[in-house]
């Protein structure tokens, strides 16, 4: 993946649709801790090797 841009450039397409559907289902609806804790999580996933 590393190597790869169209493979890199892809997921973070999906990673920028998944934070826009947490952001419509959790802070339109004042779960701000629970949208920050989820995104936290997604970026230690994504940096972990």
């Amino acid at each position: 993946m590393e190597n790869d841009e169209v493979l890199r450039e892809k997921l973070f397409q999906e990673y920028e649709m998944i934070a826009e559907y947490l952001k419509q289902k959790l802070l339109n609806h004042g779960l701000e801790k629970e949208f920050r804790d989820i995104r936290e999580l997604i970026s230690k996933i994504v940096k972990y090797r």
